[in-house]
């Protein structure tokens, strides 16, 4: 049942369109720390990579604010595997042992992505509190 009151708020306009230049200004600014930090873990995950040909190393990229390995070993690698097969050499190898290196760079870096996705959303808060 209604209750007979009418609410009227003043500046609702006004609001609104902070809040829609708020979600504009906080995607542009987690785009670019998600771009940012990408990038940095994608340098990090280089340097911990296991080395042979230095192509697995060269294979790590960041999309964005994810890192992928693109070659088709990359998981084994990095997940490792119970008991991989040789055919050519018609019997079994041995175990790959897993080497988190993707997850290790992201570990090392976590903080520093966290306080970076703070720090935008704060001056965005900041930014809508002036208005």
């Amino acid at each position: 049942m209604a209750s007979g009151y009418n609410v009227d708020v003043s500046g609702d306009e006004a609001l609104t369109r902070a809040f829609r230049r708020a979600e504009d200004d906080i995607r542009r600014k987690a785009e670019k720390v998600e771009r940012d930090e990408g990038a940095a873990v994608a340098r990090g995950a280089r340097g911990r990579a296991p080395r042979r040909s230095g192509a697995l190393r060269g294979s790590i990229r960041a999309v964005g604010g994810t890192v992928t390995a693109d070659k088709v070993y990359a998981g084994p690698i990095h997940f490792g595997w119970a008991n991989r097969p040789n055919a050519a050499r018609g019997w079994r190898g041995g175990p790959i042992h897993p080497n988190p290196f993707l997850w290790d760079a992201l570990d090392e870096r976590r903080r520093q992505v966290e306080q970076s996705f703070e720090q935008a959303t704060s001056e965005v808060v900041g930014m809508v509190n002036r208005t």
